[in-house]
């Protein structure tokens, strides 16, 4: 369908690997809160899960998703951020630090 061919990231990326997978490999960086308001956490696992079978673990795009003492962080979780101990800030704080 014409929305998968042109702007569904995943097929896009797994379709032309031969000639996407170099420039982006290693530059590709998703970050997703474990319980996002949005759900997105799903279609960022299913990616993930479709490059790995399609593409195999050497694939060069990192996921990282977001939980804190046992709960997923929600929208906005851009990655982890540490205080001076080591230990991962709430994301409540995190998002304080958008670019405005």
């Amino acid at each position: 369908n014409h929305w998968k061919e042109n702007y569904d990231l995943a097929n896009i990326l797994v379709r032309d690997w031969e000639t996407l997978g170099p420039k982006v490999s290693g530059r590709l960086h998703f970050a997703v809160g474990g319980s996002d308001s949005f759900y997105l956490d799903n279609a960022v696992y299913d990616f993930q899960q479709l490059l790995l079978s399609e593409i195999g673990e050497d694939h060069g795009v990192t996921f990282e998703f977001g939980a804190h003492q046992g709960l997923g962080f929600q929208h906005c979780f851009r990655g982890y951020e540490y205080d001076e101990n080591g230990e991962p800030l709430p994301n409540s704080i995190t998002r304080l630090t958008y670019p405005q």
